[in-house]
């Protein structure tokens, strides 16, 4: 699903063939003698757990820092402390990561290190500025030494207070870091504006063509859905017992990080997250199409499937492709279970007006219509009682399954992300039995 304009995503999304105009690197200063009198940080994983710290402190409203970064002693200093470790950061980069540039970066000609610059800061300090460019080049140089990308929009929803609800302080600052570096284009960064399907729990092995290599899947740490015409072949694992895919990418990162693949056991099994960007994709179509075609073991069960879409239009397409499949080149039918928010539960949350949907009655329409396609397509019960679901929504205004995660709070002490999908899953568990003894 893609959000709405007014909710981190404005209509002047950045190209990634942005250029920068190098003619300002004059009014550059080096980074060297801007931070000497800081007290350094030791190695990356401690430089790591600065910028987390930091980061949190701040959005909790810590003492001695204040809203937006403003300048104050303790914030000013432990953004120095940053600039230090950046600076050691990079020049450490010098024999692997910067010479994979596809652009010259220059070397000073004294220490043979790469020439690194930091902009020319003579009147209030910014430590706001530091906090930002310093995360992008850390984020940039292991982009580069995984062989991955990095995403505007998934580091927006990752680091709100950072970069605020649009596109233009991550731009700012992404150019500054250009000029940096002296790179050109923020694809010489491997930086892009959108980002593709994501997949979060171990248990997947693709090998890709040509190379060979192997690329596995990871129980914390989302990978990004391969190019299909990269992949050779592909193995699930037989541990495996249950696939969720969310039409929202930028969640599967907050799953991922309070490790819901652990804690989401279906059948006291591990299972599969896969994270969209809200439109239906050749590379999660694929995956997801080789999922419900592989061939298991006698003694291994198919994945138990499950999906969360908003009732939106993006939404709507992704279950008309998840319960009929799309001729020619998307899923054979793979029985889906749609986990969403029942209407009669919706006082039972008490969720805020914030949340309702402002849909115009042609919108409305156009919905209604993609739900009954549904069920022309799949007339089972389980489908009649989806499209039910979803038109109430819609009448109620509440079409936002996965927006009212956040005022979910069933399980004391647990995320309500993985709240929200232990209940769903729970549920679905036990219409199941229900079903089960009624036909017995």
């Amino acid at each position: 699903m893609s959000e709405s304009s007014s909710d981190y995503a404005p209509s002047d999304v950045p190209s990634d063939d942005d250029q920068v105009d190098l003619s300002m690197a004059r009014g550059f200063t080096r980074l060297m003698g801007s931070v000497d009198d800081a007290e350094p940080i030791q190695s990356d994983d401690e430089m790591a757990d600065e910028i987390r710290s930091f980061i949190q402190e701040q959005e909790e409203g810590a003492p001695g820092f204040h809203p937006g970064f403003d300048e104050g002693d303790n914030t000013e200093t432990r953004a120095r402390r940053l600039l230090y470790a950046v600076r050691n950061q990079i020049l450490a980069f010098s024999s692997n990561t910067l010479e994979q540039l596809s652009f010259p970066v220059p070397r000073d000609s004294g220490s043979g290190y790469f020439a690194v610059y930091w902009p020319t800061l003579d009147l209030t300090p910014q430590p706001g500025l530091y906090i930002r460019m310093t995360l992008l080049v850390i984020l940039i140089a292991n982009a580069f030494n995984t062989g991955t990308y990095l995403y505007l929009r998934e580091l927006i929803y990752e680091f709100p207070s950072l970069w605020g609800r649009g596109y233009r302080i991550i731009t700012e600052t992404l150019e500054l870091v250009q000029k940096l570096l002296g790179a050109p284009h923020r694809s010489d960064l491997n930086i892009r504006s959108e980002e593709g399907s994501v997949l979060v729990g171990a248990g997947v092995t693709f090998k890709l063509r040509g190379t060979g290599t192997l690329v596995k899947s990871d129980a914390v740490d989302p990978i990004n859905l391969p190019d299909p015409a990269r992949v050779a072949s592909f193995k699930i694992a037989g541990d495996l017992a249950w696939l969720l895919i969310i039409d929202k990418r930028c969640f599967v990162r907050v799953l991922a990080d309070t490790r819901a693949s652990e804690l989401l056991l279906h059948f006291g099994k591990p299972g599969l997250i896969v994270g969209t960007n809200g439109m239906v994709d050749l590379a999660t179509t694929h995956f997801l199409d080789a999922v419900q075609g592989w061939q298991y073991p006698p003694d291994q069960d198919p994945l138990t499937m499950f999906s969360l879409c908003d009732a939106d239009g993006g939404g709507m397409i992704w279950m008309d492709l998840l319960l009929r499949g799309r001729p020619g080149n998307g899923l054979n039918g793979v029985t889906v279970h749609h986990l969403g928010l029942l209407p009669s539960r919706i006082p039972e949350f008490c969720l805020p007006a914030s949340n309702r949907l402002v849909l115009s009655e042609v919108t409305k329409a156009k919905l209604a219509n993609l739900a009954n396609r549904l069920l022309e397509r799949d007339p089972t019960p389980e489908t009649e009682a989806l499209r039910q679901e979803t038109l109430a929504l819609l009448r109620l205004g509440y079409g936002m399954y996965i927006q009212a995660v956040n005022h979910l709070t069933h399980l004391p002490g647990v995320h309500p992300y993985i709240s929200f999908f232990v209940c769903m899953v729970q549920q679905w568990h036990q219409r199941q039995l229900e079903g089960e003894g009624q036909a017995a």
